[in-house]
């Protein structure tokens, strides 16, 4: 792939890149550590969830039984764009609750 195009296809990449993937993950350990000052003991799996189920939603599937279960929509479909505005809207949000990372 050249860019974030694959040059016979013109598909775009589907994995964020590594540097995405680092500040998101760094991102999320920080609202871990902040929400403990305030009791709150999630753990980055139960922070990651939040985040996916806040701004990228879920779905309701149908079983063959006839049982409806929700889906979270999850990040490993989305290409380097997509996950690059999934971040800056965590990032806005964490800002929001006095949570920042450094530059």
């Amino acid at each position: 792939m050249i860019g974030d195009k694959c040059p016979t296809c013109g598909r775009r990449k589907t994995n964020r890149s590594p540097d995405q993937n680092a500040r998101y993950w760094a991102l999320i350990g920080l609202l871990m550590e902040k929400g403990k000052e305030k009791n709150l003991n999630y753990s980055k799996d139960d922070w990651h969830d939040m985040m996916k189920i806040k701004f990228l939603g879920a779905r309701e599937i149908e079983l063959p039984s006839g049982k409806v279960i929700t889906r979270v929509n999850d990040t490993h479909n989305l290409d380097t764009i997509e996950f690059g505005e999934f971040l800056d809207k965590v990032q806005a949000w964490a800002a929001e609750k006095g949570v920042f990372l450094d530059s």
